[in-house]
């Protein structure tokens, strides 16, 4: 047990971040590859989310790119932020509301409390971020908790 102590909290970080990036890059690409920017606009002019026609492009780029960025490790910050907008919306205003209720509702939560804990703990180890500030990912020492 004292060996798990002893592990960073970074490498657990890191875990939810590369699994959240893989959720939101395939999420992205099966819209591409899918309904595409015609049906992803559809249908949010079907749930009521406004300007459908800018909001489905910005949200499927964001998707690809974002989820890019958190497997990478890149501003995951702000890539955060934004998780927390859309999953707030897509679970408060479309999967709640819809027949899909609670039970896709939850995975929205879960993926906008991922965004979270990027925006208030970043990349965690084994990131463009964590190397960019000069604590990579190596053997476990001090180091700080702000990563």
């Amino acid at each position: 047990m004292q060996a798990l102590e002893r592990l960073h909290p970074g490498y657990g970080i890191a875990t939810v971040r590369i699994m959240a990036g893989i959720i939101l890059l395939v999420a992205g690409l099966m819209k591409w590859t899918g309904p595409g920017i015609a049906g992803i606009t559809a249908f949010f002019g079907n749930v009521g989310i406004p300007a459908p026609a800018v909001m489905a492009p910005l949200l499927m780029i964001f998707e690809v790119v974002g989820g890019l960025l958190l497997i990478a490790g890149a501003f995951s910050r702000y890539v955060g932020a934004a998780m927390i907008v859309q999953f707030l919306v897509a679970g408060l205003v479309v999967s709640w509301p819809s027949q899909m209720g609670w039970g896709q509702a939850r995975l929205d939560f879960l993926m906008g409390a991922c965004g979270a804990l990027f925006l208030l703990s970043g990349s965690g180890l084994l990131s463009v971020d964590a190397w960019r500030a000069g604590r990579g990912g190596g053997p476990v020492e001090a180091r700080s908790a702000t990563i």
